[in-house]
């Protein structure tokens, strides 16, 4: 994803360009990838690469269904391109900064089916929910809410979070007849000063199933 954009950023791997890509990695293994980009506009870019299981729907024990649709790992780098240079090997700075957020609270958006929060859903259809966010960090974040249909995204809605603080943000879905599932992502910039890099910190829910 490309930071401050709506669509998802196409990128070419293996000779295929394209929004996602499936890739096969062995259990407690590990697989190189290479890709490329190409038509980004001149300057500074954030970019955002995310990866996650593909639900298994023949999982019938609950606890290893709910950890597949909770996996989800992102990076995030900064890129800078200057399309005045002729050479292209020097069109493009190194990476700034790369952050895992792999390492942070595993699922800190919940969507529930009542106000109150009291039932957290199991799946979803057109209709009205509530998106719980917790921030429980020093520091006031502010970013983009998305919703990834499958594999596509569209923004939902830009919100700003108070430091050690939990909101709550009705969520109405809609068009999902020919959807699979969905997941929310927060790209959110913490309100710290004075720091070298573009900092950036990535949240999510769980992948969850249309009715």
């Amino acid at each position: 994803m490309l930071e401050n954009e709506d669509s998802l950023l196409p990128m070419e791997v293996s000779g295929v360009k394209n929004t996602h890509h499936f890739i096969d990695v062995s259990e407690n293994g590990e697989t190189k990838v290479d890709f490329s980009l190409d038509d980004l506009p001149s300057g500074t870019h954030i970019i955002y690469i995310i990866s996650e299981k593909v639900i298994d729907n023949n999982l019938k024990d609950h606890l290893e269904k709910k950890q597949n649709q909770e996996v989800f790992s992102a990076n995030h780098f900064s890129l800078e391109i200057d399309k005045k240079k002729i050479d292209k090997n020097e069109r493009f700075k190194p990476v700034e900064n790369i952050e895992d957020s792999y390492q942070d609270e595993r699922i800190s958006l919940r969507l529930y089916e009542d106000k109150k929060l009291t039932t957290e859903v199991s799946s979803v259809e057109d209709t009205n929910y509530y998106l719980m966010f917790n921030n429980p960090s020093e520091n006031e974040i502010s970013g983009v809410l998305k919703l990834l249909k499958d594999y596509s995204a569209e923004t939902l809605d830009r919100i700003k979070v108070p430091a050690n603080s939990k909101i709550m943000i009705p969520v109405k879905l809609k068009n999902l007849e020919d959807i699979q599932s969905i997941r929310f992502l927060l790209l959110a910039q913490p309100n710290i000063k004075d720091t070298v890099f573009p900092l950036r910190t990535i949240k999510f829910s769980q992948r969850i199933p249309v009715k």
